[in-house]
């Protein structure tokens, strides 16, 4: 554990050296994945992103860090955000299938309903239900469930009755 609190500290008083920072950070990642220590991944990714400015191009893949491990040990509605905050469209866009994924298969339909998705969200996630729902066994319509609800609780009644 000690290891752990220096790897953290070390990373930190390395962030003021920007040029450096990412390089040393994803050594870091690299250690506490091979630990499997997502919680301390969390701490230094989210003080990163505190700390990155705007325009940083590694901000997105901060974002994807985070949303990462917060799906692997199971904080569905925090993934969910920081999928929502990832600036890259095509990592939002893969987040979101991984995401869609994780909720069916460990049969949390409800949450997957229960997100406040913006209309380019919705219309993606309908897009991967979709896919999912026709590549699926027809005995098991966990996809068309979801994606009725989906439609539904959007007051999309015409997608819904398809």
């Amino acid at each position: 554990m000690l290891l752990i609190e220096i790897l953290y500290y070390a990373t930190i008083k390395t962030y003021s050296f920007h040029c450096q920072f990412f390089t040393v950070l994803s050594q870091v990642i690299k250690l506490f994945d091979q630990m499997d220590q997502s919680d301390c991944v969390l701490r230094i990714v989210e003080q990163a992103i505190k700390e990155a400015e705007l325009e940083d191009p590694e901000l997105a893949t901060l974002h994807s860090i985070k949303f990462h491990h917060l799906l692997r040990i199971g904080r569905h509605s925090e993934a969910f955000e920081a999928m929502h905050y990832n600036p890259d469209t095509s990592r939002r866009q893969d987040s979101l299938r991984q995401l869609i994924n994780s909720l069916v298969h460990h049969h949390q339909l409800q949450e997957l309903v229960t997100f406040n998705y913006s209309q380019s969200m919705l219309a993606a996630a309908e897009d991967v239900l979709l896919t999912k729902a026709r590549s699926q066994d027809l005995l098991s319509a966990d996809f068309y469930t979801v994606l009725h609800a989906l439609h539904v609780k959007n007051k999309n009644y015409r997608k819904g009755t398809t």
